[in-house]
């Protein structure tokens, strides 16, 4: 029969489920007591799995009771603690059991989701939640180079490129897009429109999710014949910047994007990157209006306007994921976005802010009823 007065042990480091990345290294530590009148002699740690070298792994003498198991390539990992007392008695704990990743499953980039005033990221691979900060760099060029037939980006997308992105710590990356390239209307030369626009940015924005870089896909470039103040082009196609999003143009880009991109939650899409209708309208309560409500609220600007709420509605039936809102005066402006903020019936929205000036590095506004993600870092 077992001595009944054998010594108790436990495995506490690692706990069953706790995620490691090949090659890994895996510290195990154990308490053991003794019955009464009896001492701990010895605590041996043992694995078995998917690496060579199972069995006994380390063997420790005084608490704590510690021992290391390197170099474990991925695989499923038992692991175990066996107590030895000076009158010969032996107990082992109960089993953990871990698993050890392939390197690549590391840099999966999360599931952002809004919780109150954070952005929170889920790992999909290790399922452990944290809040996720955004400051991205922006990968310029997607929004203006295709609709002039200069080609797409402004500088490499390739797999170096983003493996450099990584090097430097960036966690996210800007993509503000042209509507008239993304949707292959007919003025945009053929190599730079419709399907290889589509599939050149999705293929960039699978690179950066694959290493663990959130992509903000963003509308940049949009129709509307706008001729007031702050205007750079006075023609109705994408061919520079408007105050705000075109009726129906903009619904169909979301449309098409979230038929694209709107099943990975690891992607965030900001609705309009640049509003500016306060340039044409004087009254800041009318000019947040026009931004909230769209049609007549916009007269001033001269075409028809889809307001935040209703693309908001519109685009969020296919993009299940976090989207963003940019406030007034280009985006810098958020002193009233709280009060004419949209309805999101999935509560997934979120405040986008850029500072006026480039590199500008003061401290972005805060809001109590959302977060605020900066959409241009700071340089």
């Amino acid at each position: 029969m077992p001595d009944p007065n054998r010594p108790l042990v436990e495995l506490t480091r690692p706990e069953t489920g706790d995620p490691f990345f090949a090659p890994a290294t895996i510290t195990m530590a154990a308490t053991a007591t003794p019955a009464p009148g009896r001492q701990i002699t010895r605590v041996e740690f043992i694995g078995s799995g998917d690496a060579p070298g199972s069995g006994l792994i380390g063997t420790d003498t005084t608490a704590p009771y510690t021992a290391q198991w390197s170099a474990l390539p991925a695989g499923e990992y038992a692991l175990t603690a066996w107590a030895y007392d000076n009158a010969g008695a032996v107990r082992n704990s109960m089993t953990v059991l871990v698993r050890v990743h392939p390197p690549s499953e590391r840099r999966q980039a999360p599931y952002v989701s809004v919780v109150r005033d954070q952005l929170w990221g889920v790992d999909p691979i290790v399922e452990a939640a944290a809040p996720r900060r955004l400051a991205p760099l922006a990968r310029t060029g997607a929004e203006s180079r295709c609709v002039h037939g200069r080609g797409i980006w402004d500088g490499p997308v390739d797999a170096d490129a983003v493996s450099r992105l990584v090097s430097r710590g960036v966690q996210a990356v800007y993509l503000p897009l042209n509507e008239a390239c993304w949707l292959g209307l007919p003025y945009v030369p053929p190599r730079y429109r419709g399907e290889p626009y589509q599939q050149e940015v999705t293929a960039y924005v699978h690179r950066l999710r694959a290493v663990g870089i959130t992509p903000i896909v963003a509308l940049a470039w949009s129709h509307g014949r706008y001729t007031g103040p702050g205007a750079t082009c006075r023609d109705e196609r994408a061919l520079c910047a408007k105050p705000m999003p075109h009726a129906t143009y903009a619904v169909d880009f979301w449309t098409s994007v979230g038929e694209r991109l709107g099943s990975y939650e690891s992607i965030v899409f900001d609705l309009f990157s640049t509003p500016f209708p306060d340039r044409a309208i004087d009254d800041p309560a009318l000019a947040w209006t026009c931004w909230r409500d769209g049609d007549g609220a916009c007269s001033a600007l001269g075409y028809p306007v889809i307001g935040m709420q209703a693309l908001l509605f519109q685009t969020q039936r296919h993009v299940p994921g976090v989207l963003l809102a940019s406030g007034l005066n280009g985006g810098s402006d958020l002193s009233r976005w709280a009060a004419y903020r949209p309805f999101s019936g999935t509560y997934n929205l979120a405040a986008a802010w850029r500072p006026t000036t480039p590199g500008d590095c003061r401290r972005p506004p805060t809001l109590t009823q959302a977060p605020v993600v900066v959409t241009v870092a700071c340089q």
